[in-house]
């Protein structure tokens, strides 16, 4: 008679710690639920995609009359959508619901002839030029 484990038993066994090692690295590592994105992740990447989008507007209405961007106003998120600089089917955001970007809102600054973006995160839902929306809200980039 022979000593040792058949092949069934031996699949059986690695299919068990596999199993073990998936549920107890997911929950190491906090994979369950957002996929591994934490909140603060998810809002720079949103928090970058409007600062794009905002830089792309600047700089094609920057010889134009039509709808400049007053410096210092504060804007949601949402002006930029209503204008067609932020697509749900392109860029950063392409994976993004217009309801996740209602909370953000985005300034821009003047500093040595430069025009600079800061993104802020609010708990309300900003409007087309909102200046509330910045007030007291969390900043998520700029300087």
């Amino acid at each position: 008679m022979k000593k040792g484990f058949t092949l069934v038993e031996l699949i059986v066994v690695i299919a068990i710690v596999a199993i073990a090692a998936t549920l107890i690295g997911t929950q190491f590592f906090g994979l369950l639920g957002n996929g591994g994105k934490t909140d603060d992740f998810e809002d720079k990447v949103i928090a970058d995609g409007i600062a794009d989008a905002a830089y792309v507007y600047i700089d094609s209405k920057s010889n134009k009359k039509d709808k400049k961007m007053e410096a210092g106003t504060c804007y949601g998120a949402i002006f930029l959508i209503e204008e067609g600089y932020i697509s749900s089917k392109q860029g950063l955001l392409k994976s993004y619901k217009e309801e996740d970007l209602e909370k953000f809102a985005f300034k821009v600054t003047k500093e040595d002839g430069e025009k600079k973006v800061s993104v802020y995160k609010n708990n309300k839902n900003c409007g087309s030029a909102d200046s509330s929306c910045c007030d007291n809200s969390k900043k998520i980039l700029g300087d």
